[in-house]
């Protein structure tokens, strides 16, 4: 079974490290497949290290944040179990009973919202949600797997009011985004943040004025970079799973919380515009 390369690089820098240093290095090729799916203060906390020293190591011995550093070792851990199991994910084979496929796509969704949560900033959403709430059109715009969140999130927005466009086709969000505003709020949904079509989108919102809010795994991506508020997801993307339950869940769940956070302050209106839908209906 092939090594995987930074696993060797955390090796052979070992003699060089801390003890806090060498402590880490310890408890991440002890469990690899751990550590890739706890939580800073988790690991930190099994490892009897802060937060920041977990932060930092990764930082130093791989040039990458925690999060790029736990997705890179991800990777690299599914390649190397392929000489054993066919793998669809680290913890995912072909050959695992039904019983086991339950436990952990559950698994992946729990900490899919979990390592999202741990990523949230307060200040960042309460920007987002006062932003919303004073623009004229909300947009949500995504391809494949993000397509699908921005239209299930413009859905829920619609319901509740709001002038709400969503798009996970090219064509027409090129043409509608051209025709955006300053008083309007757009929410740009990538994973990587690297997406080509959804950077000119952006770049086209930016240009208009309008408020863009990017929901992507990299916050130093380019469309991170482009947006006045990112809001970031855990990366739980897999090489045969494409976007996977957990990037959707975890895309999901920063939307349903903008979308909550919306409905408590406009709860009455939508309240008495409920009844009044249902009456005519009925």
């Amino acid at each position: 079974m092939p090594p995987s390369p930074l696993l060797l690089q955390l090796k052979n820098s070992r003699f060089s490290m801390t003890k806090a240093e060498s402590l880490i290095v310890d408890k991440i090729i002890e469990n690899p497949s751990y550590f890739v799916r706890a939580s800073a203060r988790e690991f930190s906390t099994s490892t009897g290290v802060s937060d920041a020293s977990v932060i930092r190591f990764c930082q130093k011995y791989s040039a990458l944040g925690y999060q790029e550093f736990k997705a890179q070792l991800h990777k690299e851990l599914m390649i190397s179990s392929q000489g054993e199991k066919r793998a669809i994910s680290p913890d995912i084979y072909i050959e695992d009973d039904l019983d086991s496929t339950v436990e952990k796509v559950e698994s992946i969704i729990n900490y899919s919202v979990r390592d999202t949560k741990a990523l949230l900033v307060t200040e960042s959403l309460q920007q987002a949600v006062d932003a919303l709430e004073k623009a004229n059109r909300l947009f949500f715009i995504g391809l494949g797997g993000s397509g699908l969140s921005a239209i299930e999130a413009g859905y829920k927005f619609n319901r509740i009011g709001f002038d709400a466009n969503s798009f996970n086709e090219k064509h027409t969000m090129y043409y509608k985004i051209q025709y955006t505003k300053p008083d309007d709020f757009v929410v740009v949904i990538s994973h990587s943040g690297e997406s080509e079509d959804m950077i000119k989108a952006a770049q086209t919102a930016q240009q208009n004025g309008s408020t863009i809010v990017a929901i992507t795994q990299n916050a130093n991506s380019t469309i991170g970079k482009l947006s006045h508020i990112v809001l970031q997801n855990s990366s739980q993307g897999e090489l045969y799973q494409g976007d996977s339950i957990g990037t959707r869940i975890s895309q999901m769940y920063l939307l349903d919380i903008l979308y909550t956070e919306t409905l408590k302050h406009c709860f009455e209106n939508v309240k008495s515009s409920k009844i009044n839908i249902r009456s005519k209906i009925n």
